[in-house]
């Protein structure tokens, strides 16, 4: 991510540790970003559009409890695993510890969560190795705090890093509550200087449609998040843009969410192999399968969108699914289970 999360989830020296940009802190500050609009979630995908539709940053499951703490969670980049959170409970504290599963499995960070009666995250601390030798010590605290509608400030502070060490958040909300700007602003001696402004439009149902991320330097529109709500009217994916070189808006990022995870979808027995052709496709699939089996077409959300009997020989008529990337399974009479990743255009 570039311009507009950077500036909502990292101090202005930025994290040492980004490669391990996934931990529980990332995921409430981008939860902040977007205060009620967001979908329950336990998976977030991230797709990289200047990579290619059909390419992956990766994604990170999560599971809660009812509480709203972390009990489990680990990051997948690549198709591989690259870190996994082991949460427990520490004097009333969610702790989680991030291991680097490419590393031997040493932890590399640890997040400690602390909530309100109201289950509400109102200080989230990072500890990394700053020094090298394998300590973890403090490094950044997000401090959140609330009015009746929701969040209405928050800061994020940099330990021992002088000035400019702060990033300070106010939400301005209309009448009924709902956001209309959140002013991101750098402290400077003690001085905030806003920086950022992101401002929110709404759908004619009351749901988000966008934000704008305007320069408060230049006055000028930056970046756009363009999102996409299910039947409750709640974001379940979003798009991040930014201007090109012929001053056209161009997307960058996608990011999906889903209650599913990809341990459901991907990660389930495949019992079996079998190809399967164009990918990208455009009006069909025809699949290398020497018999009958059934199938099914999930958005990258977890949502169902397709399913039914393939007959030997046939093809697998999608022109009905809209543009994006989808995931295709394919269960044989026996039981044995199978799936891949196809683009349709």
């Amino acid at each position: 991510m570039k311009k507009l999360i950077l500036a909502l989830i990292l101090s202005p020296a930025f994290l040492v540790a980004q490669d391990y940009n996934y931990s529980p802190t990332i995921n409430r500050n981008l939860e902040m970003l977007f205060d009620n609009y967001l979908m329950s979630y336990n998976r977030l995908l991230n797709i990289d559009s200047s990579m290619g539709s059909l390419d992956t940053l990766g994604w990170v499951e999560v599971l809660r409890d009812a509480q709203g703490n972390f009990i489990q969670g680990r990051e997948i980049v690549n198709d591989s695993l690259s870190t996994i959170w082991n949460c427990s409970m520490q004097n009333g504290v969610n702790v989680v510890d991030i291991t680097d599963m490419r590393s031997g499995g040493q932890v590399v960070q640890k997040d400690r969560i602390h909530r309100d009666a109201m289950n509400r995250d109102t200080l989230l601390e990072i500890y990394i190795d700053t020094s090298g030798n394998g300590t973890l010590t403090k490094f950044q605290e997000l401090k959140l705090f609330y009015n009746n509608f929701g969040i209405d400030s928050a800061s994020l502070i940099e330990q021992g890093g002088g000035i400019g060490d702060e990033v300070i958040y106010n939400m301005r909300r209309n009448a009924v509550g709902k956001p209309d700007s959140l002013v991101v602003s750098i402290s400077f001696a003690g001085t905030p200087y806003p920086i950022q402004t992101l401002i929110y439009y709404e759908n004619v149902s009351g749901g988000l449609d966008s934000i704008n991320l305007r320069n408060n330097l230049s006055f000028e529109i930056e970046e756009q998040i363009r999102v996409k709500n299910n039947a409750n009217n709640e974001v379940y994916e979003f798009s991040l843009y930014e201007k090109n070189s012929n001053d056209e808006w161009e997307k960058y990022d996608t990011y999906v969410l889903s209650t599913e995870t990809f341990f459901n979808l991907m990660e389930a027995s495949q019992d079996f192999s079998f190809n399967f052709y164009p990918n990208p496709a455009q009006k069909s699939l025809s699949l290398t399968l020497n018999q009958n089996a059934s199938y099914r077409i999930f958005h990258l959300s977890g949502t169902l969108m397709q399913s039914g009997t393939y007959l030997q020989g046939d093809r697998i008529d999608i022109e009905a699914l809209a543009q994006g990337v989808y995931f295709l399974q394919v269960e044989l009479n026996d039981g044995r289970v199978a799936g891949e990743r196809f683009l349709k255009k």
